[in-house]
């Protein structure tokens, strides 16, 4: 499910796999340039925040992240210090 078509919709526990377009440098957040999906966009950096807070604010419940390469694609330090 995209960010668009779960909008409104909630669940119990959200599934969440972190991608490659979002990662955590230098002590904020930056985008891969390169993102096909959101190349055309006027303020892609905007576009690919909101589709992480959507897709991250679905669970009532609990949200679980997953990445294949969790130590390079997401800052390991950030997920360590909020728990």
């Amino acid at each position: 499910v995209s960010e668009y078509q779960c909008q409104g919709f909630e669940v119990d526990i959200a599934l969440l796999e972190w991608g490659d377009d979002l990662f955590w440098k230098d002590g904020s957040w930056d985008i891969k340039q390169k993102t096909s999906k959101h190349k055309d966009s006027k303020d892609p950096y905007k576009l690919i925040l909101n589709t992480y807070r959507v897709l991250l604010t679905r669970g009532r419940d609990a949200t679980i992240i997953f990445t294949k390469n969790f130590i390079h694609n997401i800052s390991y330090y950030i997920f360590k210090t909020i728990n």
